[in-house]
């Protein structure tokens, strides 16, 4: 029972103080907070603890990968905001989402790559995604 408080506490508990901090210094300070491993840092802990190093490591492998489809997304739902009403721009996204994920999760890759992947697909999204 106090292993399920432990896990259940921090995630709520950040996302109150990213929420306090976004209100007290605006969105841009609020976004990066929340951009920040603050939930899958604890989380891979937990994991660690309770299913052994190996296991916490691939959890970390296929959290950077899954960063790919989250990226094409948001790729995606920008570039068609400029052009179409909402739900079509997150249908669209969704779609893209989903086949990315479906793809990436056949493929076994060592850490490294999947860093890189994960590296260039934010770096690609915070270049694509339109600015305004």
């Amino acid at each position: 029972m106090q292993l399920l408080l432990i896990k259940l506490s921090p995630t709520p508990l950040l996302m109150i103080a990213v929420s306090w901090a976004a209100r007290r210094w605006g969105p841009g300070i609020g976004g990066l907070l929340a951009g920040l491993p603050l939930t899958s840092g604890p989380i891979s802990i937990y994991l660690s603890v309770e299913q052994g190093p190996k296991f916490a490591a691939a959890a970390a492998s296929s959290s950077l990968l899954s960063l790919t489809p989250i990226a094409i997304f948001s790729i995606v739902y920008g570039r068609l905001a400029q052009r179409l009403q909402m739900p079509a721009c997150a249908l669209c996204g969704l779609g893209v989402f989903l086949v990315s994920w479906y793809l990436l999760q056949r493929l076994t890759l060592p850490f490294w790559q999947t860093w890189i992947i994960g590296v260039l697909a934010i770096s690609l999204s915070l270049i694509c995604t339109p600015k305004n």
